[in-house]
């Protein structure tokens, strides 16, 4: 279905995350920061700023083979180190579900095909706050208060104080459908002059 009509230039894949700091945009570790993908990179930063959104900045540090590329950009995937991660978790079963990446099938159908991941927020998370370059402390917030928001629930309780220590809100489908098109247009373009 994705390769009978001929070698793909451009293989994206747009998908939501849970929470985070705002938009991030996932490119192929070939040219995550090559001079070919710098107007992209551009373009998304610029998109999510008129979407009103930031760019989540988390540096992985190489876990399951994501390569940082600054604030709002990583590499998309391995399934191999996917796999590793798991399997030195001893998730030997979820390990056994990775394969290769669509990413990474794309590059076997088509060197050289370009290949993004979009990843918007359903919940950004929008507090002021000091956080160091590469770490999501907002998010790394919310995971840390997940046990009071689940007390909190289970008791009836507000969860405006959890939601407002981290400036939590909805983001809307148009706004997101809108990044996810001006994305691939960025990417498009990317792909056709490489």
């Amino acid at each position: 279905f994705l390769f009978g009509a001929g070698p793909p230039v451009l293989h994206a894949s747009l998908h939501g995350m849970g929470f985070a700091e705002g938009a991030l945009l996932l490119i192929d570790r070939d040219r995550l920061l090559a001079p070919e993908t710098k107007a992209l990179r551009g373009g998304f930063r610029q998109a999510a700023a008129e979407a009103g959104l930031n760019l989540h900045d988390h540096d992985r540090g190489g876990d399951k083979g994501f390569l940082y590329g600054g604030p709002g950009f990583t590499s998309t995937p391995l399934g191999a180190a996917m796999r590793a991660h798991f399997d030195a978790l001893g998730e030997t079963e979820t390990a056994a579900g990775f394969g290769l990446s669509s990413m990474e099938t794309a590059a076997l159908a088509s060197p050289g095909v370009l290949s993004v991941v979009t990843e918007l927020p359903l919940f950004v998370l929008g507090a002021e706050t000091d956080r160091a370059d590469g770490v999501p402390d907002l998010l790394n917030r919310w995971t840390q208060a997940a046990p009071g928001v689940a007390a909190a629930l289970g008791a009836g309780e507000s969860l405006a104080p959890f939601i407002d220590a981290v400036g939590m809100r909805v983001l809307d489908v148009p706004t997101a459908v809108g990044l996810h098109l001006r994305t691939l247009d960025l990417a498009l373009d990317a792909a056709l002059q490489a």
